[in-house]
């Protein structure tokens, strides 16, 4: 199964952590004073445990990934193109560029922008 976004993933971290503070409170207690359910709840903590490492590291890999993107966005804002890369109708990077026989160069997609126009 695909991992958890990360809303889905906070969210279910919450409702971990406030499972997790139920047992601390219930591992306080007289043993021979707890109920059946109660020991039930007992018995999930480890699950639990391991259900918030995992939640953890779910959103410990996001912040990674946002990081990541982020120093990427920063570095392509940073980059100057010459102008012979650039297209005289868009005054964009030339994209799938196409050399006419003057020589000059243009998008493929500003090309049949323009032949569409004539």
């Amino acid at each position: 199964p695909a991992p958890p976004s990360e809303a889905e993933a906070s969210k279910q971290l919450r409702g971990v952590e406030k499972r997790l503070r139920a047992v601390a409170e219930l591992e306080q207690k007289d043993p021979a004073s707890l109920d059946a359910a109660a020991l039930q709840k007992l018995g999930r903590r480890d699950a639990l445990l391991a259900a918030r490492a995992a939640l953890t590291a779910v959103l410990e890999n996001v912040a990674r990934r946002r990081e990541a993107a982020d120093a990427v966005y920063e570095a392509t804002e940073r980059v100057e193109f010459e102008e012979t890369y650039e297209c005289a109708c868009c005054r964009e990077v030339l994209e799938l560029p196409v050399g006419l026989p003057c020589g000059h160069e243009f998008c493929r997609a500003c090309v049949a922008t323009v032949a569409r126009r004539a």
